[in-house]
């Protein structure tokens, strides 16, 4: 039997709405069930992307949405999380100081997490997570 690796690309668009997380959990767990992630590895990766998913909701606007992008490689799933709103890191600490768990919590359930962002492009959150050796698809 021959194994042939391709990327596969999913794609998931979100109404700007809290609402909506769930359906990008739900999207993100199935997509790392299929590609063969462990039980535990899938709710980290579902919890990982729930908080890069709320915090675009939370700060983009209302007209862009978000978007899900989930690209499955042999080895590797990568999720990007786009939404309309800019990154900005906060130095001092606020009244929602008891809130800002999401960043440390993707740092520390993901594999690589890069973010990008700029005026008028929004934001790109990017969340690597790799398979165990013995469950990646040899090329």
């Amino acid at each position: 039997m021959t194994t042939t690796c391709t990327t596969q690309r999913a794609c998931l668009s979100l109404r700007h709405h809290l609402s909506e997380v769930a359906r990008a959990r739900s999207y993100v767990r199935n997509v790392a069930t299929l590609m063969g992630f462990d039980e535990e590895r899938v709710f980290d990766i579902a919890l990982a992307c729930s908080e890069a998913t709320a915090n675009a909701i939370e700060h983009g606007s209302d007209e862009g949405g978000v978007t899900i992008r989930a690209m499955g490689h042999s080895n590797r799933l990568e999720v990007q999380v786009r939404g309309t709103g800019d990154f900005h890191m906060r130095r001092k600490p606020g009244a929602r100081e008891s809130r800002r768990l999401g960043l440390p919590l993707m740092v520390k359930l993901s594999d690589t997490l890069t973010i990008s962002s700029g005026v008028d492009r929004g934001t790109s959150v990017s969340l690597t997570f790799f398979l165990k050796p013995e469950r990646a698809v040899d090329c």
